[in-house]
């Protein structure tokens, strides 16, 4: 027994021996690992390059499309409607002049021949008083008589009671035509039916609504502009160009227009001049109709000797960051001559062809260095230009 536990413990301590002198032909014999360099992690950074040059002020405004004109059309003339036109419903466009509904014409055309043969009497008893009025001057200078005939001796008064019963028939004439004429309702100018209240067989009294329509061939829109951005517009702002947009199923359509006139009041609650643009419209055109809410960007004054760059190259209100020919960022603070939602236009504190960064660094350390990789172009253009509601936080230097 105590051979065996003697021998156990031998063989215990040949492999503690073993494993040892392994673990240290392994520790001899194993290839030293290389030690590279340790690389400093750069933030990696978008630049633009800095051109000086003239550009033109975008102002942002919003509005709903509305018609020039719109006219509820009513019945002059009482009678039945004996025709409507074919496209007489919500939609169709007329052209001026055209007929939307006739009313039975035949007691206006009984009126008229009525007051025409009233007209044809008084001119034949205009024509037997001036007759008689000549007779009566001759016979005054037959009988000898020095004095003046008076006026009722020359039937002065009956002549002119002739003359104005005949200028009255004359206007009953002119007025039986014009019903007749209304007995036809035509568009007023080149129109789109809104809504039409009545159809063939209604009888209609004097001022009864027929359709409500409004201009086709052109629309406008209202748009508020507040007062320190109508600083930024070229006099009064008429004539200037207007481009309207709209998101429709996730597209954006839009339409360019122009200034026809500044309503000329200043809104009190809201401190803004409103104006009013018209844009034409196409041929039935899909989406632009009264209705239709549209963004606004209207051209301003252009502004010359001024750097335009990204929204988001700005920090704070006047902070920017420069990278140098080193790729060594620094801070600077420009002057900002505008503001807007995508860009920025900056009247001083930048050279031309120096870089500016256009990414976020939240934790940028004046003169640290970056990894630059690329150069955009500085100037974006964008039909939403509106201003900006916030700024990002100017980094602490």
């Amino acid at each position: 027994m105590k051979f065996k536990k003697q021998g156990k413990i031998a063989i215990a301590i040949l492999i503690i021996a073993l494993s040892a002198g392994a673990i240290y032909l392994l520790k001899v014999l194993a290839p030293e690992a290389e030690v590279a360099p340790r690389k400093q992690a750069l933030p990696a950074v978008n630049v633009v390059s800095v051109d000086v040059s003239s550009a033109p002020v975008r102002i942002a405004s919003q509005g709903i499309i509305t018609a020039p004109k719109e006219t509820m059309l009513a019945s002059e003339v009482g009678g039945n409607i004996v025709s409507v036109s074919e496209k007489f419903d919500a939609g169709e466009d007329f052209e001026k002049g055209d007929i939307l509904i006739e009313i039975e014409p035949a007691d206006y055309a009984a009126a008229l021949a009525q007051a025409e043969a009233n007209a044809a009497d008084a001119k034949l008893n205009l024509a037997l008083e001036e007759g008689r009025s000549r007779q009566a001057a001759r016979d005054w200078k037959s009988v000898g008589r020095s004095e003046d005939p008076s006026e009722l001796v020359l039937r002065s008064p009956h002549l002119k009671s002739a003359q104005a019963k005949l200028v009255s028939a004359k206007a009953a004439v002119e007025k039986a035509k014009r019903d007749m004429e209304r007995t036809k309702i035509r568009a007023p100018y080149d129109c789109r039916i809104r809504t039409t209240y009545t159809e063939v067989g209604s009888f209609v009294a004097p001022g009864t609504r027929i359709a409500d329509v409004y201009e086709s061939n052109g629309y406008e829109v209202r748009l508020p502009v507040p007062l320190d951005d109508y600083a930024f517009i070229e006099g009064s702002g008429i004539g200037s160009s207007v481009t309207l947009s709209a998101t429709i199923a996730g597209e954006q359509k839009t339409w360019e227009g122009h200034i026809v006139r500044d309503e000329g009041v200043i809104d009190r609650g809201s401190r803004s001049v409103f104006l009013v643009a018209k844009v034409e419209a196409a041929e039935r055109e899909k989406f632009l109709s009264p209705g239709l809410f549209v963004k606004a960007s209207i051209v301003g004054r252009t502004l010359e000797n001024v750097v335009e760059l990204p929204r988001k190259a700005l920090y704070g209100k006047d902070l920017v960051y420069v990278i140098d020919s080193g790729d060594q960022l620094s801070f600077r603070t420009v002057e900002v001559a505008r503001t807007e939602r995508d860009r920025v236009l900056v009247r001083s504190g930048l050279e031309a062809g120096e870089r500016v960064c256009i990414d976020n660094l939240a934790a940028a350390i004046n003169e640290m260095k970056v990894d630059v990789l690329g150069d955009e172009p500085a100037r974006e253009e964008s039909a939403d230009a509106t201003i900006d509601p916030g700024t990002r936080e100017k980094p602490e230097s």
